[in-house]
């Protein structure tokens, strides 16, 4: 039974080559495992589908499948990948409210975007070190996310955000991520300097399918 590693930032991106790559292979949902690693980053053993490959999904699974998989439930990757795997032969159930996987998902896209709403609201920042620091502790781990439209709101100076899986940081209009603080205990701001190493910025944070937003629907590929 293969097991698929995700990590901690960049879930979603690498949820959907892997998922690409089993249904190129036709594995069912039932003989995968899927964990998520502590890592920021993890060793991605699985060869991308070949190029020509292409999965057609409809619009609606773009946007489940981008909110649902930042819920804390583990299940959320075996859910998401049990539905592209019959979404091949039943294009249109992803909005089947009657399926029990796709009741659960929309269950947990709710849960996520009421966490968005809730963390936006109780997002502050302190002076610490030099920057202006936030941490945060959510029950899903939205940040990553989020972190396209904290950009633009707070474009206007240089932050960072602390959360258990992640670390944003904005600086110069520039947005990177880095591993994650752990738990949180205590409310005095973590001391990280502005100009810590952090992994590259994602160029494209919007809900798609390897480049293709849901503007473009139908299309499937890394």
């Amino acid at each position: 039974m293969p097991e698929i590693l995700l990590p901690s930032i960049g879930t979603l991106t690498l949820w959907r080559r892997h998922a690409k790559r089993l249904i190129y292979d036709r594995i069912p949902p039932e003989d995968v495992a899927w964990r998520l690693d502590d890592a920021p980053v993890v060793d991605v053993d699985l060869p991308p589908a070949p190029a020509m490959f292409r999965l057609r999904v409809s619009e609606r699974f773009l946007e489940l499948s981008s909110r649902a998989i930042w819920h804390c439930s583990p299940q959320r990757f075996a859910l998401l990948y049990d539905l592209l795997w019959r979404l091949r032969l039943a294009p249109k159930l992803a909005s089947d409210t009657s399926d029990p996987t796709v009741a659960a998902l929309i269950d947990m896209e709710q849960a996520v975007e009421r966490q968005k709403m809730i963390l936006r609201k109780q997002l502050r920042f302190e002076s610490c070190a030099g920057a202006l620091v936030a941490q945060v502790a959510p029950k899903h781990p939205v940040l990553e996310a989020m972190a396209p439209s904290l950009a633009q709101r707070y474009h206007s100076f240089d932050w960072v955000i602390h959360a258990p899986e992640i670390t944003l940081r904005h600086r110069d209009g520039v947005l990177k991520f880095g591993a994650g603080v752990g738990e949180i205990t205590r409310r005095k701001p973590i001391e990280t300097p502005i100009d810590a190493p952090m992994l590259p910025g994602f160029e494209d944070h919007a809900p798609t399918f390897g480049g293709l937003s849901s503007s473009t629907p139908l299309i499937f590929h890394p």
